[in-house]
């Protein structure tokens, strides 16, 4: 899994597009996902978290924004998000994506997961 240095912002995640054709790990994609309605990518970074609310000290000022988790998805599982619902984007001659949380419409947890992020 490759690092481009990008970190989403908010409940964004970033993710590399694959083709279902070279899809590992023997997953069969339906053939809807092959004809533009709904795609599938790895995740490569995911954002902070979702602002949920700004906490003020005792004068009034803002304080730190508290965060949630971004999303259940962690670096290297497999997501599949719509066409629509995603952005794309290009960094050394490369194409990505970039979609919300609330445009992913479900993952495969990646094996390796909670052996190298503390996740789990």
């Amino acid at each position: 899994m490759e690092s481009i240095g990008f970190m989403p912002i908010d409940n964004r995640v970033l993710i590399q597009p694959t083709d279902p054709a070279q899809s590992k790990g023997g997953i069969i994609i339906p053939d809807g996902a092959r004809d533009g309605r709904s795609y599938m990518g790895v995740v490569l970074a995911v954002g902070p978290g979702k602002p949920i609310g700004q906490l003020f000290n005792t004068d009034g000022a803002i304080g730190p924004i508290e965060y949630r988790r971004a999303t259940e998805v962690r670096p290297g599982d497999i997501v599949f998000y719509t066409e629509y619902g995603s952005h794309p984007m290009t960094w050394e001659g490369r194409t990505y994506r970039v979609a919300a949380e609330d445009d992913l419409l479900g993952y495969f947890p990646n094996p390796q997961r909670g052996k190298t992020d503390g996740q789990g």
